[in-house]
């Protein structure tokens, strides 16, 4: 249950439960005005007046207590007989109206009647009927409201302490757990009742855990992102300091070309390195505009597939058919780029590296094949991570960084696709890319 909704029906039940208790002791709280133990003292007066033989002093008495507390006081003998005509013993005719027990009176007035059995001085048991008067209309608000308040008072306190209780509990677990963040914990100790619960407290502990374990993946990502880029660093930086220590002791064209090209190899790598960064960062938004993957792709097909026949690689194209779509053409290109130099790196010499198009009613996929070594079973997803290496085969002496196809998993998801690679059963390696027609 919701916590609004366990909060609505806690003070819907009090305030019912309130009126419920106020209307029935209401309808008895006038009898505690005259309690058995006033009805047995009066009783026990009335027999012994009765007793000296003064019927009028006993008539008085009776006026005396109806006037001065409203109570109608009766005093039977022990067999319901009235004893108000200066006779002992019983009538000779019951009186079944003031019967105490069976009496009509008596069904009538139900707990208005106080009926009890009482002894005289001389041992004679007499019953004494005492009929109690509803509190006037004033004694009844000034009761009601009073009574209404206080067990209003008791209910709701009774009810602000099980929701005080049933809040405060989670939400002191909470903290906990976020002073553990805070210490340096990310992944805390959460209750798993505290994370099963289907309410408000149980969605925001869902919340907190999946947060947490976020943070951690990321810090853990960050951490494994700064050694790899420093190791990726160190082989270029080393070479390039060699080649300038040599091109100090003997000036040498080769030197400077060594140096050269390490130089746009750091360039390259850390243009990839933030290009990744910004893709993996869902605040960096692409250039939107109207595009279609054709206009993208075909063109840099031409000149990866000039750069390829140097190396004896051709590369078969499809008749590419224009979708338009939204996109940001940079990224897409970098995803393309990488997918296909990376087919064309291990391709080997007099191979063909397939490029095909295939439109469906939602989608439309670019595959990349090519006849290398492919890659381990494995390891098939893990390519896609930052500077993964597949395997000796695929990336020793490629001059890749493995962070290429990274680069195109995030520009792809960020156009609402996907993509993954499969070995061919002949041998090589199968990138697709799966775009939705409509991509956000």
């Amino acid at each position: 249950m919701k916590l609004f909704h366990r909060l609505l029906l806690g003070f819907l039940a009090a305030n019912v439960l309130t009126a419920m208790v106020v209307i029935a002791l209401g309808a008895t709280w006038w009898m505690f005005a005259y309690s058995a133990a006033d009805a047995q003292r009066d009783g026990e007066r009335a027999a012994a007046i009765y007793e000296r033989g003064d019927m009028r002093a006993l008539r008085d008495w009776l006026r005396d207590l109806r006037r001065e507390t409203g109570v109608f006081g009766l005093l039977l003998d022990e067999e319901g007989g009235r004893l108000l005509h200066g006779r002992r013993g019983a009538p000779p005719m019951r009186t079944p109206l003031i019967d105490p027990e069976h009496g009509l009176l008596a069904r009538m007035l139900g707990e208005r009647v106080r009926a009890m059995t009482v002894a005289g001085a001389s041992g004679t048991r007499y019953r004494w009927v005492a009929i109690v008067p509803p509190p006037s209309p004033l004694q009844s608000q000034v009761l009601g409201a009073l009574v209404q308040i206080l067990i209003g008072a008791l209910l709701v306190s009774a009810v602000a302490l099980w929701l005080a209780r049933s809040l405060s509990r989670p939400i002191q677990q909470l903290q906990r757990a976020s002073s553990e963040v805070t210490r340096g914990n990310l992944t805390p100790d959460i209750p798993d009742g505290l994370v099963a619960r289907g309410d408000e407290l149980g969605e925001l502990a869902r919340s907190f855990d999946h947060m947490t374990r976020r943070i951690a993946t990321l810090l853990d990502n960050q951490r494994q992102l700064l050694r790899d880029v420093s190791h990726e660093l160190r082989s270029p930086l080393a070479r390039l300091q060699l080649a300038t220590e040599l091109a100090r002791e003997r000036p040498e064209e080769a030197h400077f070309d060594r140096i050269a090209r390490e130089t746009e190899r750091l360039d390259a790598l850390i243009g990839q390195i933030l290009l990744l960064q910004r893709l993996e960062h869902p605040e960096h938004a692409g250039a939107l505009q109207a595009l279609s993957v054709a206009e993208v792709v075909a063109p840099l097909c031409e000149d990866i597939g000039f750069e390829a026949a140097g190396s004896d690689i051709h590369l078969r194209l499809p008749d590419w058919q224009a979708v338009p779509r939204d996109g940001d053409a940079g990224w897409l290109r970098a995803a393309f780029e990488n997918i296909l130099r990376n087919a064309v790196r291990h391709a080997p010499a007099g191979s063909e590296v397939a490029v095909a198009q295939t439109i469906t009613a939602d989608t439309e996929t670019v595959t990349v094949s090519d006849a290398g070594p492919g890659v381990p079973d494995a390891l098939l997803d893990s390519i896609f991570d930052p500077f993964v290496r597949a395997s000796v085969a695929r990336e020793a002496e490629s001059g890749g960084h493995g962070i290429g196809l990274a680069i195109a998993r995030r520009a792809v998801e960020r156009h609402g696709g996907r993509v993954t690679a499969r070995n061919r059963i002949e041998g090589g390696l199968v990138v697709e890319v799966v775009l939705p027609l409509q991509s956000s």
